[in-house]
Protein backbone atom coordinates (compact mmCIF):
# COMPACT_ATOMS: atom_id res chain seq x y z
CA UNK A 1 0.00 0.00 0.00
CA UNK A 2 1.38 3.45 -0.90
CA UNK A 3 2.30 6.01 1.72
CA UNK A 4 0.20 9.12 2.18
CA UNK A 5 1.57 12.58 3.00
CA UNK A 6 -1.62 14.17 4.22
CA UNK A 7 -5.36 14.00 3.65
CA UNK A 8 -7.26 16.27 1.34
CA UNK A 9 -10.94 16.10 0.63
CA UNK A 10 -12.94 17.13 -2.38
CA UNK A 11 -16.41 17.06 -3.85
CA UNK A 12 -17.04 15.76 -7.29
CA UNK A 13 -20.38 17.60 -7.47
CA UNK A 14 -18.73 20.63 -9.03
CA UNK A 15 -17.62 18.57 -12.01
CA UNK A 16 -20.77 16.51 -12.31
CA UNK A 17 -23.03 18.83 -14.28
CA UNK A 18 -23.65 20.80 -11.11
CA UNK A 19 -26.28 18.31 -9.94
CA UNK A 20 -26.30 16.88 -6.49
CA UNK A 21 -27.32 13.29 -6.23
CA UNK A 22 -28.09 11.40 -3.03
CA UNK A 23 -25.73 12.46 -0.28
CA UNK A 24 -23.34 9.51 -0.40
CA UNK A 25 -22.86 9.47 -4.16
CA UNK A 26 -21.07 12.81 -4.57
CA UNK A 27 -18.83 12.81 -1.50
CA UNK A 28 -15.27 11.89 -2.43
CA UNK A 29 -12.34 11.65 -0.10
CA UNK A 30 -8.89 11.84 -1.61
CA UNK A 31 -5.61 11.01 0.09
CA UNK A 32 -2.72 12.67 -1.69
CA UNK A 33 0.00 10.17 -2.49
CA UNK A 34 3.64 10.61 -1.59
CA UNK A 35 5.89 10.81 -4.63
CA UNK A 36 7.77 7.70 -5.62
CA UNK A 37 11.02 7.48 -3.67
CA UNK A 38 9.87 9.93 -0.97
CA UNK A 39 8.77 9.13 2.57
CA UNK A 40 5.68 10.40 4.38
CA UNK A 41 6.34 12.56 7.43
CA UNK A 42 3.62 10.65 9.27
CA UNK A 43 0.61 8.51 8.51
CA UNK A 44 -2.62 10.44 7.91
CA UNK A 45 -5.04 10.82 10.79
CA UNK A 46 -8.82 10.79 10.39
CA UNK A 47 -10.20 14.22 11.28
CA UNK A 48 -13.96 14.63 10.79
CA UNK A 49 -13.75 18.35 11.56
CA UNK A 50 -11.13 18.88 8.84
CA UNK A 51 -13.18 16.85 6.38
CA UNK A 52 -16.29 18.91 7.12
CA UNK A 53 -14.33 22.16 6.85
CA UNK A 54 -12.88 21.03 3.52
CA UNK A 55 -16.33 20.10 2.21
CA UNK A 56 -17.67 23.52 3.16
CA UNK A 57 -14.70 25.22 1.46
CA UNK A 58 -15.18 23.14 -1.69
CA UNK A 59 -18.87 24.06 -1.71
CA UNK A 60 -17.99 27.76 -1.27
CA UNK A 61 -15.56 27.61 -4.19
CA UNK A 62 -18.09 25.72 -6.31
CA UNK A 63 -20.61 28.53 -5.75
CA UNK A 64 -18.01 31.14 -6.72
CA UNK A 65 -17.28 29.33 -10.02
CA UNK A 66 -20.99 28.85 -10.71
CA UNK A 67 -21.65 32.56 -10.14
CA UNK A 68 -18.65 33.55 -12.27
CA UNK A 69 -19.76 31.44 -15.23
CA UNK A 70 -23.33 32.68 -14.86
CA UNK A 71 -22.21 36.32 -14.82
CA UNK A 72 -20.11 36.00 -17.97
CA UNK A 73 -22.66 33.81 -19.74
CA UNK A 74 -20.52 30.72 -20.21
CA UNK A 75 -21.79 27.17 -19.98
CA UNK A 76 -18.56 25.36 -19.00
CA UNK A 77 -17.70 21.85 -20.08
CA UNK A 78 -18.19 19.54 -17.13
CA UNK A 79 -17.13 15.98 -16.55
CA UNK A 80 -17.62 13.60 -13.65
CA UNK A 81 -14.53 12.25 -11.90
CA UNK A 82 -16.02 8.76 -12.22
CA UNK A 83 -16.31 9.22 -16.00
CA UNK A 84 -12.69 10.29 -16.23
CA UNK A 85 -11.57 7.23 -14.26
CA UNK A 86 -13.86 4.84 -16.13
CA UNK A 87 -12.94 5.94 -19.67
CA UNK A 88 -10.06 8.39 -19.72
CA UNK A 89 -9.71 8.46 -23.50
CA UNK A 90 -13.42 9.16 -24.07
CA UNK A 91 -13.30 11.94 -21.46
CA UNK A 92 -10.31 13.57 -23.15
CA UNK A 93 -11.99 13.25 -26.54
CA UNK A 94 -15.04 14.98 -25.04
CA UNK A 95 -12.86 17.90 -23.91
CA UNK A 96 -11.21 18.11 -27.34
CA UNK A 97 -14.61 18.03 -29.08
CA UNK A 98 -15.92 20.76 -26.79
CA UNK A 99 -12.88 22.90 -27.64
CA UNK A 100 -13.27 22.01 -31.34
CA UNK A 101 -9.77 20.58 -31.47
CA UNK A 102 -9.12 17.75 -33.92
CA UNK A 103 -6.25 15.38 -33.37
CA UNK A 104 -4.11 14.45 -36.35
CA UNK A 105 -5.25 11.16 -37.86
CA UNK A 106 -2.47 9.05 -36.31
CA UNK A 107 -2.39 10.82 -32.94
CA UNK A 108 -3.26 8.70 -29.93
CA UNK A 109 -4.35 9.70 -26.47
CA UNK A 110 -1.98 8.07 -24.02
CA UNK A 111 -2.81 6.87 -20.54
CA UNK A 112 -3.03 9.42 -17.73
CA UNK A 113 0.26 10.44 -16.14
CA UNK A 114 -1.41 10.82 -12.76
CA UNK A 115 -2.18 8.09 -10.25
CA UNK A 116 -5.70 7.40 -9.08
CA UNK A 117 -5.75 8.57 -5.48
CA UNK A 118 -8.84 6.83 -4.15
CA UNK A 119 -7.96 3.68 -2.28
CA UNK A 120 -9.11 1.51 0.61
CA UNK A 121 -8.16 4.12 3.23
CA UNK A 122 -10.19 6.81 1.50
CA UNK A 123 -13.16 4.41 1.19
CA UNK A 124 -13.01 3.58 4.91
CA UNK A 125 -12.68 7.24 5.89
CA UNK A 126 -15.59 8.18 3.61
CA UNK A 127 -17.82 5.58 5.26
CA UNK A 128 -16.68 6.64 8.73
CA UNK A 129 -17.30 10.32 8.04
CA UNK A 130 -20.77 9.68 6.61
CA UNK A 131 -21.61 7.53 9.63
CA UNK A 132 -20.32 10.09 12.16
CA UNK A 133 -21.77 13.13 10.39
CA UNK A 134 -24.74 11.97 8.32
CA UNK A 135 -26.36 15.41 8.16
CA UNK A 136 -23.31 17.20 6.75
CA UNK A 137 -24.04 16.28 3.17
CA UNK A 138 -27.63 15.15 3.09
CA UNK A 139 -29.85 16.17 0.14
CA UNK A 140 -31.49 18.80 2.35
CA UNK A 141 -28.20 20.59 3.13
CA UNK A 142 -26.07 19.72 0.10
Amino acid sequence: MPSHAFASFTLSASINCGKRSPRHARFRLVLWKVQEGKAALREPQFDAELIEQSLREAERQEKIWHTFFQLIGIDPFQIAYEELCRDYEAAIRGVLDFLKISLPRRARIGPPVTVRQADEISRIWEERFLTERPSVYSPATG
